[in-house]
């Protein structure tokens, strides 16, 4: 009987840099494809931060255009507190009544200006400031955030001292006269009274009630300026920055 011998396999094992070499490429592939993820949402962000700045820089020009404006007319409140002042210290100051009328009329207005904050606002709650790699444009901008903090609470004071001010304004001037400094046709503008109205009162205590509070929102007003005039000097170097450190020109 014949037998049959089966030819023998002979199974290799393969030599380590046949592993070595699969390893190294499945190590390079992952590599590199997490080098390019990385790549990617670099120049994502990087993208991301300019938009911002761009965002930023026209949120400032929006402010120094604001500022600019409110500078005008707060000058224009605190002539008016000196005027009203002086109007008050002369004897004759019932036949000036129209004048002092018009004046404690315009100065119960407040300053309405408020910062553009919509891009600081996202880079501050999004964590965005800490994408921006450039460490003085960061400073320079949390600078400028607590200036207008500090411009802010001269705001909120504002609003305390207009309020304790129109309660004076309450008892001396008459309401049926600041009615009729009212036009309603031209959106209710204030307008000079043709005319000397009669004071509600003029006991020396509610006189001095009165100038004293116009005092305190001169006061007020007078320091808005200054730190009005220090944003609008910041917001300027600012954006002058930003246009240098991201190309903006």
């Amino acid at each position: 009987m014949e037998v049959h011998h089966h030819p023998k396999h002979n199974h290799q094992p393969k030599k380590w840099k046949s592993y070595f070499l699969e390893f190294l490429m499945i190590f390079l592939a992952v590599t590199m494809g997490f080098i390019a993820e990385n790549i990617r949402e670099h120049f994502v962000l990087k993208k991301h931060e300019k938009e911002s700045m761009v965002s930023l820089v026209r949120d400032l020009n929006n402010d120094i255009t604001g500022i600019t404006e409110s500078i005008d007319l707060l000058n224009g409140q605190v002539r008016r507190a000196d005027s009203i002042i002086f109007l008050f210290k002369n004897a004759d100051y019932k036949n000036t009544s129209a004048d002092i009328y018009y004046y404690g009329r315009l100065i119960s207005l407040r300053n309405l200006w408020r910062s553009n904050d919509g891009t600081i606002q996202q880079l501050t709650y999004a964590g965005g400031l800490s994408l921006i790699e450039n460490k003085s444009v960061v400073e320079s901008i949390q600078s400028y955030i607590n200036r207008i903090k500090g411009f802010s609470q001269l705001l909120s004071l504002e609003d305390d001292q207009v309020g304790d001010y129109r309660k004076a304004m309450a008892n001396v001037f008459s309401g049926y006269a600041m009615n009729d400094m009212t036009n309603s046709k031209k959106g209710s503008t204030t307008v000079r009274l043709n005319y000397n109205p009669e004071f509600q009162s003029t006991a020396r205590n509610d006189l001095n009630n009165l100038i004293v509070q116009i005092a305190l929102v001169k006061a007020n007003r007078t320091a808005q300026l200054k730190r009005m005039e220090e944003l609008k000097t910041q917001a300027a170097s600012l954006i002058k920055l930003i246009n240098e450190e991201y190309n903006l020109d």
